[in-house]
C-alpha cells in the first residue's frame, strides 16, 4: 500500500500523543524550573512572574522617563563579538586586576539597593552567590558578619555616597569600621547626590523602607498597606 508523507506525519503524531511519556505513565524526575530559562531574558520573565508587581517595577525601572534605560539596551545590542578561528583555547585566562586586587573575571556584583524587597535577606544571599562564583562584590551593607567570618567575598568593597565623610571623625569611624569588618576597599559614588525621580515607583507610592520590613506590605485582599 502506498503511503504519502501526510499519512506518515499523521501516524507519527498519533504515536507521540499516545506515548506514556506524555500521559504521565512513566515517572520522570521533576525538572528544576531554574533550568528552563535559556538566556537572561527568560530569567527576567521568570522573576517578573514571581515578584510583587511593585517590587518588580522598583527592580526594572530606570530614572524619569527611562530614555537612558532604553538607549543603554540599544547600545548593548550593537556590541558584536568577533569570532576568531583556529585559535588555541586550551588555556583561557579571564582574570584581571582592579586597583591591586585580582578578579577571576571582569564581572562583579554592583551595589544595587533594595535586594530585601525581592528575597528575604537578599543582600546576604547575593553575597553568598558572589562567594560561589568567586566574584567581586560591592555592597550597601548588611553582610558585615559574613565578611568578618572570613567566608564572604574575597574582594568586597563597602559602598558610600560620601555622607560619612562630612567630618573627619565620621570619615575615620567609617574607614575603621569597614576595615575591621574585613572589607578590601571603599566604593564612593559621585552621581547619587541628586536623587533621580523613578516614575514607576512614584506612581506605585513605593516606600524604600519596605525593603527592610519584609517587602511590599499587603492585606489578605492583596491591597497595599501604605
Amino acid at each position: 500500500m502506498k503511503i504519502d508523507r501526510r499519512a506518515v506525519l499523521k501516524s507519527l503524531t498519533s504515536f507521540f500523543l499516545s506515548s506514556p511519556l506524555l500521559s504521565g505513565q512513566v515517572g520522570l524526575p521533576p525538572q528544576d524550573p531554574l533550568l528552563d530559562p535559556i538566556n537572561v531574558w527568560d530569567f527576567k520573565k521568570l522573576a517578573q512572574e514571581k515578584l510583587d508587581p511593585i517590587a518588580w517595577d522598583y527592580m526594572a525601572e530606570g530614572g524619569k522617563d527611562e530614555v537612558s534605560l532604553r538607549e543603554n539596551r540599544k547600545a548593548f545590542d550593537r556590541i558584536i563579538l568577533r569570532p576568531r578561528w583556529l585559535t588555541d583555547i586550551h588555556d583561557i585566562d579571564l582574570s584581571t586586576e582592579l586597583l591591586g586586587k585580582k578578579m577571576n573575571f571582569l564581572i562583579y556584583v554592583c551595589p544595587a539597593g533594595g535586594k530585601n524587597c525581592f528575597y528575604p535577606d537578599g543582600e546576604l544571599e547575593t553575597a553568598k552567590g558572589a562567594v560561589e562564583a568567586g566574584s567581586h562584590m560591592i555592597t550597601n551593607g548588611g553582610i558585615d558578619e559574613l565578611v568578618k567570618s572570613g567566608n564572604g567575598p574575597k574582594t568586597c568593597w563597602h559602598y558610600t555616597i560620601g555622607g560619612q565623610f562630612s567630618r573627619e571623625s565620621a570619615m575615620l569611624n567609617f574607614v575603621e569600621r569597614v576595615e575591621e569588618a574585613g572589607y578590601t576597599g571603599i566604593c564612593w559614588t559621585v552621581d547619587n547626590m541628586l536623587v533621580s525621580h523613578h516614575e514607576r515607583s512614584i506612581r506605585n507610592k513605593f516606600a524604600r523602607t519596605w525593603c527592610n520590613e519584609g517587602g511590599v506590605p499587603r492585606n489578605d485582599q492583596g491591597q497595599v498597606l501604605f
